[in-house]
């Protein structure tokens, strides 16, 4: 993930599908995912997917600042 780019949720969707149907191996045998995070990466990916059904959410956008940052820079979402 780079920072400022933008997840479609359908996206998200298929990732979910395809990190469910692997093994642990198969997750750790991922370009660039660091070691240790083949346990829970799917389930983030899960997380992250129910939020934006919750939320209504066609898309999000990465950012490697924390939510703090997040909202101040999309204060305009927000009353």
């Amino acid at each position: 993930m780079v920072h400022g780019q933008v997840l479609d949720y359908e996206e998200i969707s298929k990732a979910v599908n395809w990190l469910g149907g692997m093994t642990l191996d198969e997750r750790r045998a991922i370009p660039g995912l660091e070691p240790g995070r083949e346990h829970t990466l799917h389930a983030g990916a899960l997380i992250l997917e129910r939020f934006l059904f919750s939320l209504h959410a066609l898309t999000c956008t990465v950012s490697v600042r924390g939510w703090r940052h997040a909202l101040l820079e999309n204060d305009r979402y927000f009353i």
